[in-house]
């Protein structure tokens, strides 16, 4: 199963969502399904609302992300081309396709479509959605970077600053909010992973001290994070040249 599907099949899940009261009503039942491991029956929940809303990109973006997580690319790739045919603008619908384009190791069409989101992410006007593709565009490259057979760890760094540049001090600061939305957790969520992707490719270019670094300030606020503590083990202070 490939990194990408997983993660965002995650993203796709708390993705922001500016909706009608069916739709949201829709997108509960179908996390609470995902979440009890229930993949094909989500899958259903997305069909059979698309019956009457043959047309709703999310909603095809997101039944794509299930489908890339059952590793099936071909019908991953389909979903998102038919939302791109309805949005051509759709930032997470290029993200999902450069994912299937991941998967199939089809690595020079993948990095263009990963641009070409976040390329329409600047173009879109302020917003909420807007701060909120362009987060999901920058961790895309960070994390295509670092996974890439030709690995660039200078790239993979440069796109997780610019990600946790745009985060809320709320989020830098691990402030805990008594109503969780789901473009909170979201942004959440990226944070974290591009917190994640620094610490790697510091990692990986052998800079042990400053992997840490990255990695203990984010524990000052997320103490309870299994991945940055795990990491954190992994680059003791005396590391073995």
């Amino acid at each position: 199963m490939s990194f990408f599907s997983t993660f965002f099949l995650v993203l796709f899940l708390v993705l922001p969502v500016w909706s009608s009261s069916e739709k949201e009503r829709m997108i509960d039942i179908a996390q609470r399904t995902i979440t009890k491991g229930n993949l094909q029956e989500a899958a259903a929940i997305y069909e059979q609302y698309l019956k009457n809303n043959p047309k709703d990109a999310d909603t095809l973006v997101w039944l794509a992300g299930l489908y890339g997580l059952m590793d099936r690319p071909a019908t991953q790739e389909a979903l998102c081309r038919q939302a791109l045919f309805t949005d051509p603008q759709h930032v997470a619908a290029l993200i999902n396709l450069g994912n299937a384009q991941c998967a199939r190791h089809m690595w020079d069409e993948a990095e263009g479509l990963y641009l070409s989101a976040h390329h329409v992410a600047i173009q879109q006007s302020d917003s909420p959605e807007k701060r909120h593709n362009l987060q999901a565009s920058l961790y895309a490259l960070s994390q295509f970077y670092l996974a890439r057979p030709q690995q660039d760890n200078t790239r993979a760094i440069a796109y997780a600053d610019m990600c946790l540049a745009l985060a809320s001090d709320d989020i830098k600061k691990g402030v805990y909010l008594k109503t969780q939305t789901r473009a909170h957790n979201s942004e959440k969520i990226l944070y974290k992973m591009a917190i994640l992707n620094k610490a790697g490719a510091l990692g990986n270019q052998k800079d042990f001290d400053a992997a840490r670094a990255v990695l203990r300030d984010y524990l000052g606020a997320y103490p309870a994070t299994p991945e940055a503590l795990k990491m954190l083990e992994t680059y003791p202070e005396h590391f073995p040249e």
